[in-house]
């Protein structure tokens, strides 16, 4: 099922006009999403799933070219961290010390009365 097959008799201009708009915003986008389609996916369904990785890897190569620029002008590399273009894994370490006092007043609530009936 292609993606304007129950839109109407003129769905495959209106396609055509979307996948074109599609791919001047984001160059390659449209193939890329094609090629990722499975089997009994819709487009939008499959656009869906793979923007995020498109546009991530479109920023990062953006990135890496603003970083080589400057570079060759004698500049130092941008902090990127400061744009949130990075990907944090893991928890802040905040998080982990909330976690480790939530767990340890846990095992306190459980295993205190036990040790008092002793």
């Amino acid at each position: 099922m292609q993606l304007g097959d129950t839109w109407g008799a003129d769905s495959a201009n209106y396609d055509a006009a979307l996948a074109a708009a599609l791919d001047s915003a984001s160059p390659g986008f449209v193939s890329a999403t094609q090629e990722a389609r499975f089997p009994g996916e819709s487009a939008l369904d499959a656009a869906l799933r793979v923007a995020p990785q498109l546009f991530m890897a479109d920023n990062q190569r953006r990135l890496l070219n603003i970083q080589l620029d400057r570079a060759s002008k004698g500049l130092p590399p941008l902090d990127s961290s400061n744009y949130g273009l990075g990907v944090n894994v893991g928890l802040a370490p905040d998080t982990q010390k909330l976690i480790m006092y939530g767990v340890g007043a846990l095992a306190l609530v459980l295993i205190l009365p036990r040790m008092m009936r002793r």
